[in-house]
């Protein structure tokens, strides 16, 4: 018993969400039963909602379309504005500035609307103070624009109570559009030539104190022409640099000959000095040597005739040794020169650098001073050029005070509706449809909410450990005692091998009440000894007493609650009671008391549940079938009972129980339990 309750608790759906299941049979009785009030609400509120469209007052809209110019931009703004929205920005900003803030005040206050009840509601009367921000919170929403797709144009609609007066509010929205902008250019261009004015007056002063400043410049640089141009410099300094580079270049090369010639003797090696002072070698140098060759050239002739005591080749030799003395003064000569031409080269150098850094740094003076003066000089002329365009931009402004906004033409101009257009009787009627929609499906949703009834078997099968034995209907005034037709034959047979069957109900109803009769009526007419127990909340008799009907097959008696309270007499009871009755029904139909049901439910073999279709809902089952099972019920089962006001009349049970093999079998059954 206890694994099949903890089995019970395990497959039990989560009772949280176990309103949320809804299956077809469901959906169908909330349609069939509630089908005539939903079309009943629904075709209600739509003429509710029609009959008010009656009774508001009507609203009347106009409308006007304008087009605006491309490039519009240009008449708004005073000076040349690099902005970064598109065309497709600047249309959509001006559809929200036509029902601006600014633009709506300045209508109502034009056409003295602020304190007119008519044009404000009847809701609005007496509410003080009326602020701008509470009179734009009421008519807001009766202004609206809207750009066209793919077009310049932008529509303009208004809405009033007064046909004539929704035209000219719309007509006055645009004038005050247009003079609101006008009115917003001609205080920039005030504030905009005030501006221009200090900026010029600026720049004037600028001007002439940079006048003064080149004056005091030309005063401390008299001597210096400062507008001669600096290539003069450049030319003075490349001449130095050029001459410097070659004194340098000839000291290097007179210092590289000199290491050549340090260690040479001129009288020596003579010609060794002469051939690397070949490109210094001169004319007396050739004669020199040709003298050399000759008076060799005669020495030699004359050793071929003489011998050397010969007066002939002394004088030859003398001739050739005073050759050779010139020759080797002559190279010592040219070794000393060399010097005094390196001194000279040195000397060079030094004074040609002492020069070109006094050009440099002329130079460097001049560069500064004329950077000085060009700087006074491009202020003067920066300042009086801006002061020429900041006037030239002021007289324009003073010639042309006022100029027209013309970027906006009215395509189509403002009517008088001749037709409300709100509040509609479809719309309003389609709203109150919707809204009986609504209501329908809230109450359907609360009725679903509170618990759907039990509507087919599928239903009752569906709860753990609960088996259906059948579905019949029966009349909803049904008397218990009545005969009993061959329909409650299957659920006699589907529990007639309990010895001791509880029947109880979950509701209240006639014919839950008559279900422990009509199965006792079953059993008595196949000739089977059955005792029905009513037990009552009221108090029974003194000694109740045994009522058995005239076949002897079928008794009743009457308990009060009291007698289940005690586990053991009742047991006892019980016992023998099946001494003399093959079947025991206890009837607890008429109970509501739960320690009823625990203390039947704890000594019967079988429980029978029944349940009234489209009226037991399903919580009121759960809660019953956890009782029994609570009380250690093993078999539970449900019996589905249709209520009908008429139903066909059925065959009545025949006496008997040789076509019935249960019943047959169930006197054996009862005189074994009875020896058990």
């Amino acid at each position: 018993m206890q694994e099949d309750s903890r089995q019970h608790v395990k497959d039990a759906p989560d009772s949280q969400f176990r309103w949320l299941e809804i299956d077809g049979s469901d959906l169908r009785f909330l349609i069939r039963k509630h089908l005539a009030l939903a079309l009943f609400l629904v075709f209600l509120c739509a003429a509710i909602g029609f009959l008010l469209t009656k009774v508001l007052r009507p609203v009347f809209t106009s409308q006007a379309v304008v087009y605006l110019r491309p490039n519009f931009e240009k008449d708004i703004e005073l000076q040349n504005s690099f902005s970064k929205l598109d065309d497709d920005d600047s249309l959509r900003s001006v559809e929200m500035a036509m029902v601006s803030d600014t633009v709506i005040l300045n209508t109502i206050e034009r056409l003295g609307l602020r304190d007119e009840e008519e044009y404000l509601g009847p809701t609005y009367i007496g509410l003080p103070p009326r602020t701008d921000y509470a009179v734009l919170k009421r008519i807001r929403k009766r202004y609206k624009s809207k750009l066209i797709p793919n077009t310049r144009l932008v529509e303009l609609k208004g809405k009033d109570y007064s046909a004539e007066r929704s035209k000219l509010i719309v007509e006055t929205m645009i004038e005050e559009f247009l003079a609101h902008l006008k009115a917003e250019r001609d205080r920039k261009q005030k504030v905009l030539r005030a501006t221009l004015v200090e900026q010029a007056d600026a720049a004037l002063a600028e001007a002439l104190e940079s006048e003064k400043k080149l004056e005091a410049f030309r005063a401390e640089n008299p001597e210096m022409i400062v507008e001669q141009d600096s290539e003069v410099f450049q030319e003075r300094l490349l001449q130095y640099g050029e001459a410097l580079n070659d004194a340098i270049a000839e000291k290097s090369d007179l210092e590289g000959t000199l290491l050549s010639l340090k260690n040479i003797d001129p009288k020596e090696e003579p010609y060794r000095i002469f051939q690397i002072l070949q490109n210094r070698n001169s004319e007396y140098l050739s004669d020199l040597m040709r003298m050399h060759a000759e008076a060799k050239s005669k020495l030699a002739s004359v050793a071929e005739r003489n011998t050397a005591d010969h007066p002939s080749y002394r004088e030859a030799a003398g001739e050739l040794k005073e050759v050779e003395a010139t020759i080797a003064k002559y190279a010592t000569e040219m070794k000393s020169g060399l010097d005094s031409e390196f001194q000279a080269a040195s000397s060079k150098v030094d004074k040609f650098s002492e020069d070109l850094a006094k050009v440099q740094k002329e130079f460097v003076s001049f560069k500064s001073k004329s950077a000085e003066f060009r700087g006074i000089k491009e202020t003067i002329d920066r300042s009086w050029n801006t002061y020429s365009s900041l006037q030239e931009k002021v007289t324009d402004l003073d010639l042309y005070p006022e100029t027209e906004l013309n970027f906006v033409t009215v395509i189509s101009r403002p009517i008088v509706p001749d037709k409300k257009s709100a509040p509609k009787g479809s719309l309003w009627a389609a709203g109150g449809g919707v809204l009986g929609m609504i209501l329908v499906a809230g109450i359907l949703g609360w009725r679903y909410r509170n618990g759907l009834p039990i509507t087919d078997e599928t239903q009752v099968n569906s709860f753990p450990g609960v088996e259906s034995i059948g579905r019949l209907e029966v009349p909803r005034k049904a008397k218990v005692g009545e005969p009993v037709g061959r329909e409650w034959l299957n659920p006699a047979i589907a529990v007639c091998r309990s010895r001791i069957l509880h029947v109880s109900a979950v509701g209240p109803g006639m014919s839950v009440t008559r279900v422990p009769s009509a199965i006792a009526q079953t059993y008595a007419t196949k000739n089977i000894r059955t005792l029905v127990i009513s037990i009552r909340e009221t108090a029974e008799e003194p000694i109740p007493e045994l009522k058995p009907d005239d076949t002897q097959m079928l008794t009743t008696l009457d308990w009060s609650i009291e007698r289940l309270l005690e586990p053991e007499q009742l047991v006892r009871k019980m016992a023998r009671c099946l001494e003399s009755f093959d079947r025991i029904i206890l009837d607890t139909t008429a109970v509501k008391s739960r320690a009823a049901r625990d203390a039947v439910a704890s000594i019967v073999e079988a429980n029978v549940i029944a349940i009234v279709e489209e009226v037991s809902t399903r919580q009121e089952l759960k809660v019953v079938v956890d009782q029994l099972r609570g009380a250690g019920a093993e078999k539970v089962s449900a019996l589905l009972l249709r209520e009908r006001r008429r139903i066909k009349k059925t065959e009545l049970l025949e006496s008997g129980t040789e076509s019935i093999p249960e019943f047959s079998k169930i006197r054996e059954l009862s005189g074994r339990a009875a020896v058990m």
